[in-house]
C-alpha cells in the first residue's frame, strides 16, 4: 500500500509513465530503484514492467487533455508501445 501513498517527484512520475508505456530503457537508475522499492515495478527478462500496484498507481496519475473524444492519443501510445516491444524482441 505504501506505493499508492508515497509522494512521487515529477521525474519519478515520468519514469513510471515510461515503464507503463514500455519505454523503460534510459530511465535514471535512481528512479528505477525508487519505483522498485515502492513495489510499483519489477524486472522481467529484458526490461521493467508495472506490478499490479504500479498499474493502480499509473491509472491514478493525472492524464493530459485528450485531443479527441475517441481517445486517439491513448491509442497512439498503445500502438507505439507495441511497436517498440516488437522491435526490442527482434533485436534480442
Amino acid at each position: 500500500m505504501r506505493g499508492m501513498l508515497a509522494q512521487l517527484s515529477p521525474n519519478e512520475e515520468v519514469a513510471l509513465r515510461r515503464v507503463a508505456l514500455g519505454f523503460s530503457h534510459g530511465v535514471a537508475s535512481g528512479h528505477i530503484r525508487r519505483l522498485k522499492d515502492l513495489h510499483l515495478i519489477e524486472a522481467d527478462k529484458t526490461s521493467w514492467h508495472l506490478t499490479a500496484l504500479g498499474q493502480q498507481r499509473f491509472a491514478s496519475l493525472p492524464r493530459a487533455a485528450k485531443l479527441a473524444s475517441d481517445g486517439t492519443p491513448d491509442a497512439i501510445a498503445t500502438m507505439l508501445s507495441k511497436f517498440t516491444k516488437q522491435r526490442e524482441s527482434e533485436d534480442s
